[in-house]
Parts: structure tokens; C-alpha cells; sequence
């Protein structure tokens, strides 16, 4: 075995790749989506970093798992640089972690972090829907209209994965919303390595209920479109309980 330890199974190169169709599916859905945004070309460090975000937060990729550069290259058929470019954005999204002489893995939580980071959230991100009330306007309400029609999409077909990952950049969009760029740092930090970590398994649990969740999302982006900030950080806390509702009973926050 190598100093590095074992590495992933190769891949076909990215152009053929199983990511790809990821990719592919997820960008199927968006279209069915009523909503029209202006079209932005992603960088390949940026496309990469969302397919392996959604293998993350599918689960695809387990909680400690390794993420080597070199096999995920292959996987690609990139070179070595976009990789690692794509693995410090997801460091900085709370989903993976770099160590000294180890290379990055994904978050893996104990019960006491995962408990203290659902704390900060429910201190943190109602504020934070109290300022992204205050700023909101057409191009944000459009951006969380996309989001959330992408959710009911992935909410029809059962699709866990994309679903997650749609309500994860719904809040993400909400955070850049608010101005306050610690703030979103701190929750993306927070809540990425929640989902990171698989401490969300509602699909396994066979207990979440898609289209309950999506009109949880509906009644946020109501309120923060009207400018009601107390109204949405109310809502923001009902989708927080309904969260962690969805923890294993030995990471479950105290209450």
C-alpha cells in the first residue's frame, strides 16, 4: 500500500465520466424549471467543484473519506491543477478537510461538533434572513425562484441527491443575499460540513417527506421576497428543527 493510502477505482476521463451524467442530469432538471436566469459559463474549476459538492452531498463520497488529487485527475481528465482548485473551494464550503501531509478528505463530524454547529445555526442564519430581507430585490428573488423550482423538481422524482444539493445553494443564495460576507463564510463552514459529514439521512430513514420541505422553502422565499425579515428567521428555524429531526438519534443536538 502506498504512503498515501488506497485510491478510488479509475474512472472514465470527464468528458465520458459518470460525474459527468451527475452533472448532466442535475442541468435536465434545471431546465424544466419555470424560471429564465442569465446563462454564466462555469470554469472547469468550478464545474468540478460542483460535481464532486453533490457526490459529497449525496453521499457518493462517505464522511472521512479521502479525496486524491491524483485519482481524481484521472477521473476528470484534467491535470492536477483544477483539482486542486476545486478541492480548496469545497475546504472552504465546510465539506471537505485539508491535513498536513494527508491531503483532504471529507468532513467526518462527532455527536458534541455536529450539536455545537446546529447551535450556530440557529443563531446565525435567522439573522442572517433578517438581512437578506432588507437587501432583497428582482435579480435575488429570481435566483431563489430557480433554486426552489429545481428543489420541487428533484422533490417529484424522488431524487435525494439533487435535492439536498439544490436546498443546500437555495440557502447558499440566501447568505450571499445578506451582505454579510463572515456570516456566509461562518454557514457555509457550518451547514456544508453538516451535510458533509452524512449526519442528514432522511432518504434511509424513509421519514422525509420532499414536498413537505419544498413548501417549507416556499413560505422563506415568501417572506424574505415581501421583505418580512422576523417572518422568514421564523421559517428559517421551523426548516432548522426539521433538519435536525433527520440526525441519528446519538448525534441528535441538545435541545
Amino acid at each position: 500500500m502506498s504512503k498515501e493510502g488506497p485510491e478510488r477505482t479509475p474512472r472514465p476521463a470527464f468528458p465520458e465520466s459518470e460525474s459527468t451524467n451527475r452533472l448532466s442530469t442535475a442541468r435536465n432538471i434545471r431546465k424544466k424549471s419555470p424560471v429564465v436566469a442569465p446563462i454564466r459559463v462555469a470554469s472547469l474549476r468550478e464545474q468540478i467543484a460542483g460535481v464532486l459538492e453533490r457526490e459529497i452531498i449525496s453521499g457518493k463520497y462517505g464522511p472521512g473519506e479521502r479525496m486524491v488529487e491524483r485519482s481524481l485527475a484521472r477521473q476528470f481528465g484534467v491535470s492536477s491543477i483544477p483539482i486542486r482548485e476545486a478541492l480548496h473551494d469545497l475546504e472552504n464550503r465546510g465539506l471537505v478537510i485539508k491535513r498536513h501531509n494527508y491531503g483532504c478528505s471529507v468532513v467526518a463530524l462527532n455527536p458534541e461538533d455536529a450539536g455545537r454547529l446546529c447551535d450556530l445555526r440557529r443563531v446565525l442564519e435567522p439573522e442572517v434572513m433578517r438581512w437578506a430581507a432588507q437587501r432583497m430585490n428582482k435579480q435575488g428573488v429570481a435566483i431563489l425562484q430557480r433554486e426552489l423550482a429545481a428543489m420541487q423538481v428533484a422533490a417529484e422524482h424522488g431524487d435525494h441527491a439533487e435535492f439536498f444539493h439544490c436546498d443546500w445553494r437555495f440557502h447558499a443564495a440566501i447568505w450571499d443575499i445578506s451582505g454579510n460576507r463572515f456570516a456566509a463564510k461562518a454557514l457555509h463552514a457550518a451547514i456544508g460540513s453538516l451535510f458533509a459529514s452524512g449526519v442528514i439521512r432522511g432518504k434511509q430513514s424513509g421519514q422525509l417527506n420532499l414536498p413537505l420541505e419544498v413548501k417549507k422553502h416556499a413560505k422563506l422565499l415568501k417572506a424574505l421576497a415581501s421583505g418580512n425579515g422576523d417572518g422568514a428567521a421564523a421559517t428559517l428555524l421551523e426548516i432548522a428543527k426539521s433538519f435536525e429531526r433527520h440526525l441519528p438519534a446519538a448525534q441528535q443536538p441538545p435541545q
